[in-house]
């Protein structure tokens, strides 16, 4: 009898409500001028903004690169691209052209440009390199730096290791480039490979301007499109305002205040004693119920029914 009791008990409780919401939206990682400050406090800021259940630019890079085959893709990439080095380094331009074009084709498959786009920004320039061997192509070079600079418009190579000439070409691109728009099929795949209901990108490679796009899984669309201007200082948080007016969410002013020193109070069914008082009127009325069924039948024993908590 206690054992039945004990377990209506714990159904009682098991049929609350979660405190935690399950992650439904996820901001891709953004690129250019804001991304080392947006990153990794985005996140962080919308959250603050009431906005529980969104994954940061770091959670969705990290889930990602957990996925097995995005993991694989990635590495394979990564291989390919340090191949075309080598073959470019012993003047051989048809393979280093070849791998490199290998590089960029395994990245495009998991839409490498959304969460990891300095590999992809690397791939291309290694293209680029790969193409000034003789016969030189500089229309072809020109293109996929170009391309680079779309992809990651602050991707800046490590020192010495691009040829001055193709150093010279990137830094003419460099002004012209904007950020790639979104391919809704592309937002698609990501959200069903993140599980995801929606996903956030961002435009913030502009001085100051930043364009927010919604895509929603459920329609297959971009469902908002909100854009501002943040200030040099306070990036985040104005950037973080923005993606809650795109997601819905509740501008900070219609928040609840709170008083110093005290919490936001609860809704009624967020509340413990509510399940509580719940689960024990169930087990009273079990317990009642075995009760007036047992006085009927043939006495095999006393039964003693006690109620633990």
């Amino acid at each position: 009898m206690r054992a039945v009791v004990a377990w209506v008990i714990a159904l009682s409780f098991s049929a609350g409500p979660a405190l935690a919401d399950d992650p439904a939206t996820g901001i891709l990682p953004v690129v250019g001028r804001l991304a080392r400050e947006l990153n990794p406090s985005l996140g962080r800021a919308v959250a603050e903004r009431g906005l529980q259940a969104v994954l940061g630019p770091v959670e969705v890079e990290a889930r990602l690169a957990a996925d097995a085959e995005v993991s694989a893709a990635l590495e394979r990439a990564r291989e390919a691209i340090s191949l075309s080095r080598e073959r470019e380094l012993q003047m051989q331009r048809d393979s280093a052209v070849l791998a490199a074009g290998q590089a960029i084709a395994r990245l495009a498959a998991v839409r490498a440009r959304y969460h990891a786009p300095a590999l992809a920004a690397r791939a291309l320039v290694t293209l680029g390199l790969a193409l000034q061997l003789r016969p030189a192509d500089d229309e072809r070079t020109r293109r996929a730096l170009r391309q680079a600079l779309r992809v990651d418009p602050g991707y800046t190579p490590p020192p010495g290791q691009l040829a001055p000439r193709v150093t010279a070409m990137l830094e003419a691109e460099r002004g012209a480039s904007r950020p790639l728009a979104p391919e809704v099929k592309d937002l698609g795949w990501l959200a069903t490979r993140l599980r995801l209901s929606r996903l956030v990108w961002l435009d913030a490679a502009g001085s100051g301007a930043v364009t927010v796009l919604v895509y929603d899984a459920r329609t297959a669309r971009v469902q908002r499109r909100v854009s501002g201007t943040v200030p040099a200082r306070g990036a985040v948080k104005a950037v973080a305002t923005l993606v809650g007016q795109a997601l819905g969410g509740p501008p900070p002013r219609q928040r609840q205040a709170t008083t110093p020193g005290k919490t936001a109070a609860r809704p009624w069914y967020r509340r413990w004693w509510v399940w509580a008082a719940a689960g024990a009127a169930v087990a009273i009325g079990v317990g009642v119920g075995v009760g007036l069924a047992l006085r009927d039948e043939p006495s095999g024993g006393d039964y003693d029914l006690h109620l633990h908590f």
